[in-house]
């Protein structure tokens, strides 16, 4: 969501970055002192660069903010091609959460609701009638039939997912994770190992099995015969596997 430029100068290459609107000033300095941690526990991570009048950022004629990294070295991969990527990516997130796990520090800037399935849920129960207003509006032969299936959708949703939320019983304590460790955030080195993560402006006190579970979503993509998304029960076991490890 961040505007982005690789900048090649003498001194070497940096990323500047135009600040979405929605991301607060905290939020800049939690992830200035998160990624000094995790640096100093040799995860690659982008640092912020402070400006000559010692501030995280930079405003230009409009207003907008602006913040500059040193390059973090590594390849970006939209996806996970195999099981062998997926362990590796386990891995790494195991060793994230090791290592987060052991600094407490109070979080500023942290999106709010962010990963907040029940808030979400009670969004949706207060949204319902809405909805199907919404539906019974549209032309004739798009609603008709199309009522039942949202209200019996919506439905579901609303009886199955209360059942599904996760609890300190079921996942332990909530720390320090990442909140988007999606392939695409992840850093690879020349031997095909995760070294380092990008997008650190999600950092919030969660469950680590959210941060599990927003992998796999996207770790574990494959195309099926038909075109569509399946889910890869291979990649699956394998980063599972990887992040029991690397957590240790």
């Amino acid at each position: 969501i961040n505007s982005t430029f690789c900048v090649q100068t003498a001194e070497g290459a940096f990323a500047l970055q135009r600040v979405h609107e929605e991301i607060p000033d905290s939020a800049l300095e939690d992830m200035e002192v998160v990624t000094a941690y995790l640096a100093e526990h040799e995860f690659l991570v982008p640092r912020i660069l402070r400006s000559r009048a010692d501030t995280l950022f930079v405003r230009d004629h409009e207003r907008a903010r602006w913040r500059l990294y040193c390059w973090v070295p590594g390849t970006v991969r939209n996806s996970l091609e195999d099981s062998a990527a997926a362990r590796s990516a386990g891995i790494f997130l195991g060793k994230l959460h090791r290592a987060l796990a052991t600094l407490k520090y109070q979080l500023k800037g942290s999106i709010p609701h962010f990963h907040d399935t029940p808030y979400i849920a009670s969004k949706l129960a207060a949204l319902k009638g809405h909805i199907l207003e919404a539906v019974r509006a549209m032309p004739e032969n798009v609603a008709e039939g199309l009522t039942a299936t949202v209200e019996s959708i919506t439905e579901q949703a609303l009886i199955v997912l209360p059942h599904l939320f996760l609890t300190e019983v079921v996942a332990g304590a909530p720390q320090l994770i990442h909140g988007d460790p999606k392939a695409s955030n992840l850093l690879w080195n020349e031997t095909g190992e995760v070294v380092g993560i990008l997008d650190c402006d999600t950092f919030l006190y969660h469950f680590p099995a959210i941060d599990v579970g927003d992998a796999l979503r996207s770790w574990c993509k494959r195309q099926g015969a038909d075109g569509a998304s399946a889910f890869d029960l291979e990649k699956y076991r394998s980063a599972t596997e990887g992040y029991c490890a690397g957590l240790g």
